[in-house]
């Protein structure tokens, strides 16, 4: 199996699982958005969206589609670890899971991004895909 597609793969067990303590309103998650200040409601545009992006990653994994998947679960996680950082007191799980699912988010966008333009990681590989000057 690749790289990529086991970090989408992992990406896509991961996000279903908050998405389902979301859409299922767990404990633990009304706690950790009540302590950052956001409404309850929260849930209900946070879950489906990362459903649409776990369905993108997986049922169109090499498309722009699947891109604006990886971008919207970066920007999610992002935000989440600024609402973290600036929260007067952080829930303890979601202090250490948030970094540590941003940082997943991103190397698995990247690995995306190297699949998409075909690049093995040698300079060799990514000179031939960069754009010839024209002059």
């Amino acid at each position: 199996m690749k790289l990529e597609a086991f970090f989408r793969w992992v990406t896509a067990i991961l996000i279903t699982g908050a998405a389902v303590s979301e859409l299922t309103r767990q404990p633990s998650v009304m706690t950790g958005l009540q302590a950052l200040g956001y409404p309850p409601t929260m849930v209900w545009i946070l879950g489906p969206a990362k459903l649409a992006a776990v369905a993108a990653l997986l049922l169109r994994p090499r498309t722009d589609v699947a891109r604006a998947a990886w971008l919207g679960l970066w920007i999610n996680l992002a935000g989440a670890v600024a609402s973290l950082a600036l929260a007067p007191a952080a829930p303890w799980p979601d202090a250490v899971v948030a970094p540590t699912y941003l940082v997943w988010i991103s190397i698995g966008a990247l690995l995306h991004e190297r699949t998409v333009r075909g690049v093995e990681g040698t300079e060799t590989d990514a000179a031939r895909h960069r754009p010839r000057r024209t002059e």
